[in-house]
């Protein structure tokens, strides 16, 4: 039976995976909410893996911050990332107005993300701070719902 019909062995997974390691991780409240919402399309290979990523990494205290975004919004990585929302505003404003709209919002996203920094934002992205900020000085009043990105 596959682990999202049996929710309640998840946090005896994680304790069980986590129990082999000589490092003592602690998992809060919200991040436990969050790993029993995710459907576990991986089974129990995924939880070892999430465990053992942890301990490579150095985390100790596991908040909704440490978990991957997939498991944050609860997202099959099998499902597909596009959702219809998405879809349909390509077919009413056109692909190239689209994807300038989404490399704008996921600019701006990665800019919050990253405490304001656009250096940094630009670096991660595999952008220059020289090409982020003309791009964003040139779309920055611009809205899709407007009918021009």
């Amino acid at each position: 039976m596959p682990l999202r019909e049996r929710p309640e062995d998840i946090d005896l997974l994680f304790e069980h995976f986590i129990s082999k390691h000589l490092v003592r991780l602690f998992i809060t409240g919200e991040a436990k909410v969050l790993l029993n919402k995710y459907s576990w399309p991986r089974n129990t290979r995924e939880i070892q893996d999430l465990v053992e990523n942890w301990i490579v990494n150095g985390q100790r205290l596991i908040t909704p911050d440490a978990l991957p975004s997939h498991i944050r919004h609860n997202i099959n990585p099998n499902q597909g990332l596009i959702p219809d929302t998405y879809l349909d505003l390509v077919e009413e404003h056109g692909l190239n107005e689209f994807m300038t709209y989404l490399k704008k919002e996921i600019a701006l996203s990665m800019i919050k993300r990253h405490g304001g920094s656009m250096r940094k934002a630009a670096t991660i992205m595999g952008s220059s701070h020289s090409n982020l900020c003309g791009f964003l000085k040139v779309h920055k009043l611009k809205k899709l719902n407007e009918g021009r990105v």
